[in-house]
This record gives structure tokens, sequence and C-alpha cells, in this order.
């Protein structure tokens, strides 16, 4: 801008070429005061014609100004309309002050002394008639006059600007974008592990408090026992010494007879020593007597079970250091940044591959449903293959594979053989290991039988190999991966029909195992799908009647939990857990997505985003991990 001022007023106006409206010279002014004013205290000479015109009102008269640092005069403050770019101001500013003239400056060539009249468009440089010719003989050069090059140079200004507005509204999405992510992502991430903390140490001190409240209580009822027991006894010996105190009385009152002694030893003869209530056989010490006998009946009152006594059994000085260790041994991880999903890649014969954004409820097609290595084999069931991964997908079909990568700008299916299928098992159900395996379980096989098949197919090689069976036929079981384990919950055969079971199977030993045998105890029937938590070791299953179940692994309880719906009865499902605290549920015949938080337990629903073609049993879904 420094640049333009000292060029504007050191050429163009001692050139007496200047076209100035009223606006122009608003412009310059506002250039001139943001570079803290121009000082400019040469004598310059300026002509106008003093013509009264609409626009250009000049002045036949020579003026002389001394130009001063004035700030009464040029201290013109510039009004910012885009305060979020004072770049695009100055360059709005800039194009607008630049006016055409004739010619305006010497040749850029320091050996030509003439004035400038054209310009060059590729060298970029003001030239003169000297340097005509040099640049007219290059085809690459083209050659315009001052007043084309001003709108050649306007345009560009004009293009530059859009150009820079397009970059803040850019900026500005992706500002909005960036706080939308950190609330959904680290905001909520934080909440619920202030909410994780607070429940764990609530769960902890509420234990320490019910058996501190279980052993008070049981401790009071021996004592209470034995109080009871003491009341007895003293009520007992409140009577015996009642009954001494009276006997006393009587004796004394037998003794106040003595002046007819015959009668007294009459009466107390008959009364104490013929009953045999008295011995003749005194102990000497009567009181000392008296004390030894009380306190032998008080020792065989203790030890004769009478009265309990209950100690409390605290925890060694071992154990409660354990604990110590224990409580400080609770700490912040650091963990690796999860993968956050906000979208999927759905393939559905009658739609194709698409990529949907369930949070903005766009749709992008990626390959139609006429592409060219489509699957489309009537067997379908791909449904259950639905899991997450980073955008490659993989759909198995008998002895067939399907793969597509939609990272890519046009993305093709490749497809590849698995000859160990030699059963030709379709609608298996398949899990992602995350690194480099894709295990495929069970499955349909002759229309009319299940599986018990579990091949590991290498993403990275496409080779596939047979690792084992389960220990029952099975399909439309739902899958987790978790820590060298496949959580397999539910299935259906034709002989047993829903398989109300959960097991898991080893993918280093290849053994099967048994968690639940028989959900039905707990009240959970027709299971369609469910999946492994393993932060809270849990299970969650969803019914065919659209019944929502927690299995606590530890507890060996089942919990009822509130459905995202009630329609019922559901037909082909899959639940989907992120490997985080989301579990996401696809139900068929259905245009909407449901998503579980375990940590809040709270459902979300992402409506209609199936909305063009609703989901099928036929759907292959992949949720999609981003940064």
């Amino acid at each position: 801008r420094e640049e333009f001022i000292q060029y504007y007023q050191s050429v163009h106006i001692k050139q007496n070429n200047i076209v100035n409206t009223e606006d122009q010279n608003k412009q310059l002014n506002n250039i001139g005061n943001n570079n803290n004013n121009i000082n400019n205290n040469k004598d310059i000479e300026v002509k106008v014609d003093n013509n009264n015109n609409n626009n250009n009102q000049t002045t036949n008269t020579t003026t002389t100004s001394n130009t001063t640092n004035n700030n009464n005069n040029n201290n013109i403050s510039i009004n910012n309309n885009i305060s979020d770019s004072k770049l695009i101001e100055d360059s709005k500013a800039l194009s607008t002050a630049i006016v055409t003239k004739k010619a305006i400056e010497k040749c850029q060539d320091p050996s030509h002394s003439k004035l400038a009249n054209q310009y060059c468009t590729q060298c970029n440089l003001t030239i003169c008639q000297h340097c005509q010719k040099k640049h007219s003989n290059d085809s690459e050069h083209q050659l315009v006059t001052y007043e084309e090059s001003y709108d050649l140079v306007y345009q560009d200004s004009k293009d530059y600007i859009n150009l820079l507005l397009e970059q803040l509204r850019d900026t500005l999405s992706q500002k909005t974008l960036r706080e939308q992510v950190f609330k959904d992502t680290i905001s909520d991430y934080y909440d619920s592990q202030l909410e994780t903390i607070t429940n764990h140490f609530r769960e902890i001190h509420d234990l320490l408090h019910f058996r501190e409240v279980e052993l008070k209580r049981e401790l009071k009822s021996y004592h209470d026992e034995n109080v009871e027991i003491q009341t007895t006894i003293l009520s007992k010996l409140d009577h015996d010494m009642e009954q001494t105190n009276h006997k006393i009385r009587d004796i004394q009152h037998i003794q106040s007879q003595q002046h007819d002694k015959p009668a007294f030893v009459k009466l107390f003869t008959d009364k104490y020593i013929n009953s045999k209530e008295l011995k003749r056989d005194f102990p000497v010490d009567t009181a000392a007597a008296a004390t030894t006998t009380a306190t032998a009946n008080i020792n065989n009152m203790i030890t004769s079970g009478d009265i309990e006594f209950r100690k409390f059994s605290s925890m060694s000085e071992l154990s409660t250091k354990n604990i110590h260790n224990n409580i400080l041994a609770l700490k912040l991880l650091k963990i690796k940044n999860k993968k956050v999903i906000d979208h999927l890649i759905r393939f559905n014969w009658n739609r194709g591959v698409e990529r949907i954004n369930f949070k903005t409820n766009e749709s992008e097609i990626l390959l139609d449903e006429n592409a060219q290595g489509n699957p489309n084999k009537p067997n379908g069931g791909y449904i259950f293959q639905s899991d997450l991964n980073r955008g490659i997908l993989f759909i198995f079909d008998e002895n067939t594979y399907y793969r597509l990568d939609t990272r890519v700008k046009n993305p093709e299916w490749k497809i590849g053989d698995i000859p160990v299928n030699s059963m030709r098992c379709y609608c298996p159900s398949s899990v992602y290991d995350g690194k480099d395996y894709i295990y495929i379980v069970g499955g349909y096989v002759n229309g009319k039988d299940s599986a018990k098949n579990i091949f590991r197919f290498n993403v990275n090689t496409e080779e596939t190999e047979l690792i084992g069976d389960l220990s029952i036929s099975s399909r439309w079981h739902g899958l987790t991966y978790h820590d060298e384990y496949i959580y397999v919950c539910g299935g259906y055969n034709a002989t047993n029909q829903y398989l109300n079971r959960i097991d898991r199977f080893h993918v280093k030993t290849c053994r099967v195992e048994n968690v639940v045998e028989n959900l039905e105890s707990f009240g959970v029937t027709q299971l369609k799908s469910g999946c492994y938590v393993a932060p809270t070791q849990s299970y969650y299953l969803f019914t065919r009647d659209s019944l929502f179940y927690r299995y606590d692994a530890i507890e060996k309880k089942c919990v009822k939990l509130v459905s995202p719906f009630t329609k019922a009865p559901v037909y082909d499902l899959k639940l989907c857990y992120n490997g985080q605290h989301n579990i996401y549920l696809i139900v068929t015949r259905g245009l909407s997505l449901y998503k579980y938080n375990t940590l809040k337990d709270k459902w979300t629903t992402y409506q209609d985003i199936f909305k063009y073609v609703p989901t099928s049993s036929d759907d292959y879904i992949q949720f999609q991990m981003i940064n």
C-alpha cells in the first residue's frame, strides 16, 4: 500500500493525466490514512477542468498545495465491513483505487528514457516504444494498453477476492465442524469418564458401607440376644433375693416369739429343720461361700453357651496393604485416539454402493446398482457381515469374496475365490479383528441346514483357512472380537431353532467354550443378535420381540433395558459394537439407524438415513472409522 501511494503521488499526479473522482479520492485517503498518513512536503501542481458534469467536476485553475501531516484533514477512518479478512478489504481498496491512464511511468528498462505506454502480460512489465518490437516478436508475449491492463488486473483482483471469500467459507465450515466433533467426542468422552470415575468410587464406597451396616446389624443382633439372656437371669436372681429376704423376715418374726420358748422351738423346727430346708453343717465363712457359689454360677453361665460373644474379624495387615496398593493403582491411562464414526458404507442391490453421513443425513453414490462386479447372487444375507472397517469392503458369499476399496476415487470390485469353503456356505456372519483378519463363522448350507465352520480370511494376502468349528451349527448370530476371542451371541438352526446361548472361540487355541448355555433361564427368548462389551464385561442382547437386555458376566445377572422401539416382531438385525461405548443397531425393513450409549444408557435415533431404499437382509453395512 505504501508503494501504491508513493507511486500514485510521484507519477500519476506529476503527469497531470488523471481521471479523478470523489470516490477514488476517498479510497486513496483511506489507504493513506491506514499507513499512518502519508507526509508529502513537495509542491504538487494540479490541473483541473472546471466542467460541471454529473460525476466529473473539474476546475481550470492551477492549484499549488503544500501537503503536510495534518490529522484533521487526512485522518479518515476505514469502515471495515469484513472484519474476518483485512486482506480482502485491502484488495478491494487497492483494486478500486487504480485509475485508467496513459503513459504514466518510465519504461522499466533502465537504458530507456521514454515513457511507457504499454504493458506486457507475460513479463508483467511496463514497456516503451523501443521495447515493443522485442516483446511483440515473441508469440508468448501479449501487449496491451494501460486501459486494457487495468481491466485485466481489476478482474484478477475480483477473482482473488472471490477465492478468499471461498477460503473464508471453508475455514468457517471447518471451524463449525471441529466444534461439533469436539463436543461429540472430547467433551462427551470427558463427561463419560467423570461419570465412570464417580460411579466406580461410589460402587466401592457402597460395598464398604453396606458391609459395615451388615456387620453392625449382625453384631447388634447377638448383643440383643445376650441382653435378653442377661435380663432373664437378673430377673431370676431378683426373685431368689426376694425369697431369701422373705425367709429372713419370717425367721426374725419367729425369733420375736421368745416369751413362749416351747412354741418357738416347735414352730422353727417344723418349718425349717424338719422340712430339710435348713442344714446343720453351715460353712464356717458363710459370706465367702456365697461369693464362691455366685462366681461359679456366673462362670458356668458364660462357658455353658448361654452368653454368646462375637469378635470382628478384620482384614490382615497384608490384605489391607494390598487394598491400599490397589487404590493407588487407580489412575488415568493414556489411550490411542479412537476413530470417530460418523458415516457408513452401504451396499444394496437396488441402490448400489453409497456413503451415508448419518449425522447430516447426506448420501453419496460411489457405484450405482448396475456397476460391474456388484455382488448379485440371490443368496444375500450380507446384513450379518456388517462391521467396522476403514473403507475396504469385504463381502463373502459361498466360495466367492468381493472386495471394494472405497478410499480411491473410482473404486472397482475385485472378485476372488475361497477354495476351502467346499460346503459353499452362504449367509455367514463375519467380524474384523482390526488388524489382519476377518473371521467368517457359520452360515447356511443347502438352503436348510446351518454350518459350524470358522474360517480366517487374511485381508492382506486375501487367503482363507479353516481354523475350527462351532460347538453347534448356527447362522444369523452376532459376533464380537476382543482380545483373541470371538464372542458368538445367539444364532439359529433347523433343529434347535433360536439358540439362546453365548459361546466364545479362542483364535489361538481354536477351542470353543460356553459362556451361557441357556439364556431362557434369565427370561431371554428368541435371541436375534448380541455383542460383547469388554469394559463392562457385559453382553447386550436384542430379541425378536424388540426386547433389549444386558447380561453381566461377573454377577451372572440379566437386566432388561429400554428398547429404542416397540414394534414386533422384528426380522433380521445386527448389533455392531464400536470398541468404545456405542452400539449400533441395524434393523431390516427400516429407514433409521439406532445408537446405544452404554455409559449413559441412552438411545439415539438417526431418522430416515435409509430413506431412498429401506434396509434388507441383503444389505452390507460398514461403519467407517475416521479421524
